[in-house]
Protein backbone atom coordinates (compact mmCIF):
# COMPACT_ATOMS: atom_id res chain seq x y z
CA UNK A 1 0.00 0.00 0.00
CA UNK A 2 2.98 2.32 -0.35
CA UNK A 3 2.96 3.37 3.34
CA UNK A 4 -0.56 4.81 3.14
CA UNK A 5 -2.79 4.17 6.18
CA UNK A 6 -5.88 3.58 4.03
CA UNK A 7 -6.32 1.71 0.78
CA UNK A 8 -7.53 3.78 -2.16
CA UNK A 9 -11.00 2.17 -1.95
CA UNK A 10 -11.25 3.00 1.77
CA UNK A 11 -10.13 6.54 1.04
CA UNK A 12 -12.77 6.94 -1.68
CA UNK A 13 -15.42 5.67 0.71
CA UNK A 14 -14.35 8.06 3.48
CA UNK A 15 -14.15 11.01 1.10
CA UNK A 16 -17.51 10.52 -0.65
CA UNK A 17 -19.52 12.59 1.80
CA UNK A 18 -16.95 15.34 2.16
CA UNK A 19 -17.57 17.20 -1.10
CA UNK A 20 -14.70 19.40 -2.25
CA UNK A 21 -12.59 18.53 0.77
CA UNK A 22 -12.92 14.82 -0.04
CA UNK A 23 -11.74 15.47 -3.57
CA UNK A 24 -8.79 17.46 -2.25
CA UNK A 25 -7.81 14.61 0.08
CA UNK A 26 -8.01 12.09 -2.75
CA UNK A 27 -5.88 14.31 -4.97
CA UNK A 28 -3.30 14.76 -2.19
CA UNK A 29 -3.05 10.99 -1.66
CA UNK A 30 -2.63 10.47 -5.40
CA UNK A 31 0.53 12.60 -5.46
CA UNK A 32 3.99 11.02 -5.52
CA UNK A 33 5.28 10.23 -1.99
CA UNK A 34 7.55 13.29 -1.73
CA UNK A 35 4.73 15.70 -2.56
CA UNK A 36 2.11 13.68 -0.67
CA UNK A 37 4.04 14.10 2.60
CA UNK A 38 3.39 17.84 2.54
CA UNK A 39 0.01 17.87 0.78
CA UNK A 40 -1.95 15.48 3.04
CA UNK A 41 -1.17 17.27 6.34
CA UNK A 42 -1.96 20.61 4.70
CA UNK A 43 -5.39 19.36 3.57
CA UNK A 44 -6.14 17.71 6.92
CA UNK A 45 -5.14 20.88 8.78
CA UNK A 46 -7.44 22.86 6.51
CA UNK A 47 -10.29 20.42 7.19
CA UNK A 48 -9.79 20.50 10.97
CA UNK A 49 -9.65 24.30 10.95
CA UNK A 50 -12.79 24.76 8.89
CA UNK A 51 -15.97 26.17 10.38
CA UNK A 52 -17.94 23.31 8.85
CA UNK A 53 -15.84 20.75 10.73
CA UNK A 54 -16.22 22.62 14.04
CA UNK A 55 -19.99 22.91 13.54
CA UNK A 56 -20.24 19.18 12.86
CA UNK A 57 -18.15 18.34 15.92
CA UNK A 58 -20.36 20.51 18.15
CA UNK A 59 -23.49 18.97 16.66
CA UNK A 60 -22.16 15.44 17.21
CA UNK A 61 -21.24 16.31 20.79
CA UNK A 62 -24.76 17.59 21.49
CA UNK A 63 -26.33 14.43 20.08
CA UNK A 64 -24.15 12.01 22.03
CA UNK A 65 -23.84 13.90 25.32
CA UNK A 66 -24.97 11.73 28.24
CA UNK A 67 -27.20 13.19 30.94
CA UNK A 68 -26.56 12.54 34.63
CA UNK A 69 -28.89 9.50 34.80
CA UNK A 70 -27.18 7.92 31.77
CA UNK A 71 -23.75 8.51 33.28
CA UNK A 72 -24.87 6.85 36.53
CA UNK A 73 -26.25 3.83 34.61
CA UNK A 74 -22.96 3.60 32.74
CA UNK A 75 -21.01 3.69 36.03
CA UNK A 76 -23.20 0.93 37.46
CA UNK A 77 -22.80 -1.25 34.37
CA UNK A 78 -19.05 -0.67 34.34
CA UNK A 79 -18.81 -1.54 38.04
CA UNK A 80 -20.70 -4.79 37.44
CA UNK A 81 -18.33 -5.70 34.64
CA UNK A 82 -15.10 -5.04 36.51
CA UNK A 83 -16.07 -6.16 40.02
CA UNK A 84 -15.60 -9.88 40.64
CA UNK A 85 -18.84 -11.59 41.65
CA UNK A 86 -19.14 -14.26 44.34
CA UNK A 87 -20.61 -16.73 41.85
CA UNK A 88 -17.50 -16.50 39.68
CA UNK A 89 -15.11 -17.59 42.44
CA UNK A 90 -13.88 -21.20 42.40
Amino acid sequence: MDGVAYSRSQLRSLAEGMGDMGEAIQEAYALPPGERNAAVPRIVKSLLGSGRFREQAVSDHRIFRLDHAEIEKFREAHSQLVTPSDSASP
